[in-house]
């Protein structure tokens, strides 16, 4: 209530004095809320505000606290009215529902879900997610793309060995604005739980970190195209091996097999 108050300058006086106070002219009081002139020292002008005896809550002021007794406790209860007004608070706070897709947004996940699918739906397919530490990051050079894409074909090759699986990869800056990248991939062919364990554990001690979890866990191969594939410039660092290289024999091969005819 005494922040209401406003001094008035006018008059050259200073803060209003609480009644009970003693000013230069005797027993401060608040003067009437109108255009009167100060009667003394102590003594200004309130501009609308109605005067009260203290700072304090008439209620609290009435029941203080003690060593033995604490002080009162107020009960409010709600009713109708501010429960409705309450659900319809509720309602504006919500956040907007999602809009619709458009239409070139859905023919691009179309068409990339129609390319991947058939080699990670309906499989035991993992689904990695592969971060780095900054010593294997910076000494391996993982700041470009290419070269993640390199290490995790490594990597995939230390876990099976003369084995081709089918893999896609997209390699993304962090949020943080951190120099070295991560990637988000999914493995084809078939992984248990605890070949998810044994590749999230070598992953941990080799790199830095990472989550595996089964394709159809993390919302099949819609669920990953339209959470990497579908942002701004994500197809430029997405790669993908669906089918074995074959590789075409040079003229030198194909000399020293005649040759051994």
């Amino acid at each position: 209530m005494l922040d209401q108050m406003r001094m008035d300058t006018a008059d050259g006086v200073g803060p209003v004095s609480v009644a009970g106070e003693h000013g230069a002219a005797g027993l401060g009081a608040y003067s009437r809320p109108d255009s009167t002139p100060p009667t003394g020292g102590g003594v200004g002008r309130l501009s609308g505000v109605v005067p009260v005896a203290s700072g304090r809550d008439p209620i609290d002021a009435a029941f203080p606290a003690d060593r033995e007794h604490g002080g009162i406790v107020r009960i409010h209860t709600v009713g109708d009215l501010e429960i409705s007004q309450s659900r319809f608070k509720g309602e504006l706070r919500k956040p907007p529902a999602s809009l619709p897709r458009n239409q070139a947004n859905q023919d691009v996940l179309d068409g990339w879900v129609s390319l991947l699918s058939p080699h990670f739906d309906g499989t035991a397919a993992v689904n990695l997610t592969g971060t780095y530490r900054d010593d294997y990051g910076y000494s391996h050079g993982l700041m470009l793309p290419r070269n993640v894409i390199r290490d995790f074909i490594a990597a995939l090759h230390h876990e099976r060995p003369d084995t081709f699986l089918p893999w896609c990869l997209g390699v993304e800056r962090h949020n943080t604005g951190r120099d070295v990248l991560h990637f988000h991939a999914m493995i084809g062919g078939e992984w248990s739980q605890a070949d998810c364990e044994q590749l999230r554990w070598f992953w941990g001690y080799s790199r830095g970190w990472a989550v595996a979890k089964p394709v159809s866990d993390a919302g099949g191969c819609v669920g990953y195209c339209a959470k990497h594939l579908l942002k701004r410039g994500a197809a430029d660092n997405f790669d993908f091996q669906l089918v074995p290289q074959r590789r075409i024999p040079s003229r030198h091969d194909k000399r020293v097999c005649e040759s051994a005819r």
